[in-house]
């Protein structure tokens, strides 16, 4: 910053001046810029909600990304899955992608193994002389790029635990954690701060984390729940195959009524099943949803309650993680439900709105880095 530049200069070198209102071509300008910037902000919000944009500038011909303290960069980077794609490895460690890598395939976690498919997938879809273009997504493709930025939007909002990093390279917990991961991503794209319950005390009950909304402060409580499959996603326990179409919820949510939070409560549930016939038919006509309804009608007559231990349930499904390299990318699903008579009232509903948006967004990567020029010092 030079002397005549100074905000204590007294002959500062930028002044400022009012708009003249009779100036119709600059105030349409200006009017017209802030509408599309707005409406840029809408758009962002609508397909990724509340998350903080990602800073990232070319210099001397590479790609940097900003991440609180750090900077990635690369020559290679020319679109956000480029990114993160390598971002992953980062964040799970080079040396532990390396060792899985030395293992054979059918052994490796299977992280690594969606990495390798993707790789192959990507590979065979480069088109000759275009360094970017577009293509469709298989699920394990995708499943890859939604682990890595789910991952990367938590790590921006300070929210990443090294205890979910090290679940997620455990093959007996990486399903449980990948749900999490989900869980914890849909507030904050909500519009939630989240504070990280202390899972050594072994006093009380835990729920995965205290959500803070930004907006209007309401606080809740948040839990997560997923239905583990025998040798699905490498969980090795379970009762029954990855390809069996019951949901078999019902001791999760009695476990989840039992926390207790004093709190707002909003639980998440996966119900961890593989794509089927059913996902063409209307939401409410799917057997999953038929089902889940009902398991909520017998627990409120097993438990006897009068009022709701919840204040709303979110019930989702993933069926692409199930899918092979030749399957195209299958659509998620899930259905939501707020409690109108619940134990503990939110002052505001609203929020619950906004939990269910948030998602529904689940599998939307941006594809542009949106540019950010540095500020001149």
């Amino acid at each position: 910053m030079t002397e005549e530049s100074r905000v204590d200069s007294p002959s500062p070198k930028y002044k400022l001046r009012e708009v003249d209102p009779s100036d119709i071509e600059l105030l349409n300008f200006i009017n017209e810029s802030l509408a599309k910037q707005r409406q840029h902000e809408l758009n962002m919000q609508r397909n990724y909600g509340y998350v903080k944009p990602i800073l990232s500038s070319l210099f001397r011909g590479m790609r940097l990304v900003a991440i609180k303290n750090r900077i990635h960069w690369s020559e290679s980077w020319k679109t956000v899955p480029d990114f993160l794609f390598e971002y992953i490895v980062v964040v799970l460690g080079r040396d532990w992608f390396i060792s899985e890598f030395e293992k054979p395939f059918e052994q490796r976690h299977i992280i690594a193994q969606w990495r390798q498919k993707a790789h192959e997938y990507l590979l065979a879809h480069q088109v000759a002389g275009k360094k970017i273009h577009g293509i469709f997504m298989n699920g394990l493709t995708r499943a890859y790029l939604i682990l890595a930025y789910e991952l990367f939007v938590l790590d921006m909002h300070e929210a990443l635990q090294l205890e979910v990093v090290r679940r997620l390279k455990l093959p007996t917990d990486f399903q449980g954690a990948l749900h999490e991961l989900f869980v914890a991503s849909t507030m904050i794209k909500a519009g939630f701060e989240l504070t990280f319950e202390d899972e050594h005390d072994k006093t009380v009950k835990h729920v995965e984390f205290i959500a803070k909304h930004r907006t209007t402060g309401i606080t809740v409580a948040v839990e997560a729940k997923s239905r583990h499959r025998l040798n699905s996603l490498g969980f090795k326990g379970g009762s029954e195959g990855g390809t069996s179409k019951s949901m078999n919820i019902k001791p999760i949510l009695r476990k989840a009524f039992g926390k207790k939070p004093n709190l707002p409560y909003v639980i998440f549930v996966d119900v961890n099943l593989p794509y089927s016939n059913q996902s063409k038919l209307r939401l409410t006509d799917r057997p999953w949803v038929i089902e889940a309804s009902d398991v909520l009608d017998s627990l409120h007559h097993d438990l006897g309650y009068t009022l709701e231990p919840y204040n709303q349930i979110i019930i989702s499904n993933h069926p692409h993680l199930y899918n092979d390299e030749n399957i195209p990318d299958t659509p998620s699903e899930m259905f939501s439900i707020v409690s109108q008579k619940p134990e503990i009232l939110c002052p505001n509903n609203s929020v619950f709105e906004e939990i269910h948006n948030a998602a529904d967004t689940y599998g939307r990567v941006p594809n542009y880095f949106e540019e950010v020029s540095p500020q001149s010092e």
